[in-house]
């Protein structure tokens, strides 16, 4: 599909239609160039804009199209799926999806399986065969990031509890556009869904996903430093790295029968939360914008304006259910896990809709002849009506929740309560388990490692049919073979001993939690418990290797040679065993170690950064000077809001210095006392004005405002169904409201030191508070709680 866009300009030379195919290209451009204008100023989503400048260009408004060469556009186009693609990825973190992933997961489990039964009950009304079904269920289910991001920004929710959980939906739902984009090829090449081979096709998905997840994670920050590091890298060579990156992981999984999007994707997840993800975005934003919006362009041209007003009722009929249906969905789902009923509602209803990846998968539909205009028609048309409606119900979501509310039945709402309580103590018990805490590592390293044997025998059964092919001729052939998988068998030996390692640790974690205590004598409790973990391991050793002989039995090597490589690696790993040791811990520390250096180096990027704005606002007559707070200053115990500098003088603060400590982009919250430095940038005028205003000295018969000496620190408990249950810092608005500054977290055993704005507040957390004694009173108060002495609170 996307590769054909490769061979555009070799394939228009030899029909000798060049420049017309550089004309056509040149009209889309430029269509595209004048609905971001005009819908920039509208304040519109630009995407309708791009759709709207493809219905005039297209086929079906003019009795003469203007662009002629529709097809060269179309197979253009798709460039612009690999770039959307590529930028998600970038953007993919899983540590904000942790949070929420239990919430998350369900509400998209319900709300997936409710768009394909839309599907299915609209199907017979629409007659529309089993593939259209499929197809259509699948492009309502994923909802618009773009769109929802966007409302969330503008409505100011963005870092609220209920955002958390719809940007935690979003995530996975991009997840699952991948996986629906590869599956939905396979059903239209073979016009069939068959169960078998849906996990066939998910399963080899996920063994690319992690194979190159795992080698690229580990080789591309070492590549990128050396030949794109350093304080002045070469935009060119970043520009080409990172161009040729995604397209050679797209052309690979293209190679393998996948769709060219999953590895894009997975290519953007190589620079996903790290250091490189901003660089690289800023390199190829031209890129992703000019072929996104070629890509919207294309699919304004396939739109018959004349069919979509003929389906106008169904189109609004089936928009309605898609956001009654997806806003009800999720929210069940977020409240079976527990979150309270208005935080599900204001969820769920920022992504009632469906937009960019529907586009993509009526396009992918339209490009393999599976789908007609009856069907894409309609899902356009769904498109746009829920995507102009999502800004206007999140705007009312309070009222609309109200509304809701009181038609519900008393009984149902105590049920839900109750019910919630019941998940919160259940939580709370499962986050005390000892067993859960210990085993979660080496659960996930042996899935790991397990994906990655797989997929290493997989990837060499492939390349041996070609090499072997070299030999056929040789002496003794069956050497070579012997010795070519002896080499794969070598190969897998250091994540084949992982797997055994984290398998016994496991094996003995459970043993020792059933056996502990149970037998009178300690030394036939300590024979019980080596019976029972030798039990375990077999039967764990067992099921992996029946998963793994069901996988990969049609690429293992015929005849005797998959038992003689089981014995010589059996042996390799019996008398190499401390040295298996030492690599694998040597492997796993340089995995790690890319995400450890990202890590470390965001904070003095981010001073960078600020330091580069600094230095680019010298040409524009301004300075940057160092004010010290004199003695006795009336600035003395104000916050930076008070003395609103930016309003009275024209200057900003970028940095606030107490003794050794300067702190880059204070808050406004921030108080200034006398002996501070504070680091202002501004004309000269108006820094001299802020210079000699600073000197102005407090009265001795005015009291004194507070000063560091008058500060704090107290512990509040979270008390369950308090006010911040459940709210982040920054949607809890705790400084903002109270005055003070929660600056570490207790969660049980975990304590965080100064957790961002988005950090989710549960029940049961102990809360570090900084600030004024009374202030710290009325926040305590205001939680339901009386504030504890900080010195039982010890932040590491």
């Amino acid at each position: 599909m996307a590769v054909d866009a490769f061979h555009i300009l070799a394939a228009a030379a030899e029909t000798g239609h060049t420049v017309g195919w550089i004309d056509d290209f040149g009209l889309v451009l430029a269509a595209a160039a004048v609905a971001v204008v005009v819908f920039h100023l509208l304040r519109w989503p630009v995407i309708f804009g791009y759709i709207l400048a493809g219905i005039l260009i297209g086929p079906h408004l003019f009795p003469k199209p203007l662009v002629e060469d529709q097809l060269a556009i179309r197979q253009i186009s798709e460039l612009g799926v690999i770039f959307l693609l590529f930028f998600i990825g970038l953007e993919f973190d899983l540590r904000r999806l942790q949070r929420v992933l239990g919430p998350a997961l369900l509400g998209l489990v319900l709300q997936t399986l409710t768009m394909l039964y839309l599907a299915q009950v609209l199907a017979p009304l629409l007659g529309w065969n089993a593939i259209h079904t499929i197809f259509f269920g699948s492009l309502l289910a994923i909802s618009s990031s773009m769109v929802t991001v966007r409302v969330l920004r503008d409505t100011g929710r963005l870092r609220d509890a209920p955002a958390q959980f719809t940007l935690g939906i979003l995530i996975l739902e991009d997840v699952l556009a991948v996986l629906l984009l590869v599956v939905l090829t396979g059903v239209a090449v073979t016009q069939t869904f068959a169960w078998n081979a849906a996990w066939i096709v998910i399963v080899g998905m996920l063994l690319f996903v992690v194979m190159v997840f795992l080698i690229g994670r580990t080789v591309v920050p070492v590549i990128w430093s050396k030949v794109a590091g350093g304080e002045n890298p070469d935009p060119e060579a970043m520009t080409l790295m990172s161009v040729g990156l995604v397209m050679g992981v797209s052309l690979l999984a293209l190679r393998l029968d996948f769709s060219p999007a999953l590895g894009a994707f997975v290519a953007g997840t190589l620079f996903s939360s790290s250091s490189l993800a901003q660089r690289v975005e800023n390199m190829n934003r031209s890129l992703h914008d000019v072929f996104t919006a070629v890509f919207f362009v294309a699919v304004g041209m396939q739109l018959d304006p004349a069919l979509l007003f003929g389906k106008a009722g169904w189109i609004l009929l089936v928009a309605s259910l898609v956001i009654l249906g997806k806003l009800f969905s999720c929210a069940l789902g977020l409240c079976l896990c527990g979150q309270g009923g208005r935080l599900a509602f204001q969820a769920a209803l920022p992504k009632a809709q469906i937009g960019e990846f529907s586009f993509i998968i009526a396009a992918l539909g339209n490009s393999l002849d599976v789908l007609d205009e009856r069907v894409t028609t309609l899902a356009y048309g769904v498109a746009l009506v829920t995507i102009l409606t999502t800004p206007v119900l999140t705007s009312r979501v309070e009222t609309l929740y109200a509304a809701f509310r009181r038609l519900l039945p008393s009984g149902l709402i105590g049920f839900f309560t109750t019910y919630r309580q019941f998940v919160e103590g259940l939580m709370v018990g499962l986050g005390r388990s000892r067993v859960l805490q210990l085993i979660r590592r080496p659960v996930l390293q042996v899935v790991l490692y397990f994906l990655l044997i797989t997929g290493v025998i997989i990837l060499e059964s492939l390349a041996a049919r070609r090499l072997l092919d070299l030999v056929v001729d040789a002496p003794l052939p069956w050497l070579w073979r012997l010795a070519y998988w002896l080499a794969a068998g070598l190969l897998v030996a250091p994540f084949l001993f992982a797997v055994l390692r984290n398998l016994n640790a496991i094996a003995f974690i459970l043993t020792d939690a059933l056996v502990n205590g149970s037998a009178r004598s300690p030394f036939y409790q300590a024979r019980l418990k080596r019976m029972i973990s030798s039990l375990l391991l077999v039967f764990f050793l067992t099921f992996l290797g029946l998963v793994f002989l069901s996988l990969a039995a049609p690429y293992l090597p015929g005849r005797a040679l998959p038992g003689l490589l089981v014995l010589i690696v059996a042996l390799a790993i019996f008398l190499l065993r401390g040295r298996l040791i030492r690599l694998n811990s040597q492997m796993e520390l340089l995995f790690l170690q890319s995400f450890r250096e990202d890590v470390t180096s965001r904070e003095e990027a981010r001073r960078t950064r600020l330091l580069e704005m600094i230095s680019e606002q010298s040409p524009w007559e301004v300075s940057v000077e160092d004010l010290l707070v004199p003695r006795h200053a009336a600035w003395s115990g104000k916050r930076i809001r008070d003395l609103d500098l930016r309003r009275k003088f024209g200057v900003n603060i970028l940095a606030l210095g107490r003794r050794n400590v300067m702190v880059f982009d204070p808050v406004p919250e921030a108080p200034v006392f006398s002996g501070d430095r504070i680091v202002v940038t501004g004309s000269s005028e108006a820094i001299a004005a802020v210079r000699e205003a600073s000197r102005e000295q407090v009265s001795p018969e005015e009291r004194p405002a507070p000063g560091p000496g008058h500060f704090q620190l107290r512990q509040v408990f979270v008390p369950p169904r308090s006010c911040l249950d459940g709210q982040t810092l920054a949607g809890g608005r705790v400084r903002k409201t109270f005055g003070v500054t929660v600056i570490g977290v207790q969660r049980e055993e975990k304590r965080s030191f100064n957790p961002g704005p988005e950090f989710l507040i549960e029940a049961g957390d102990i809360l570090l508070v900084a600030g004024i004694p009374e202030k710290i009173e009325a926040f305590a108060e205001a939680c339901g709680e009386k504030p504890l002495p900080a010195g039982g609170l010890r932040l590491d």
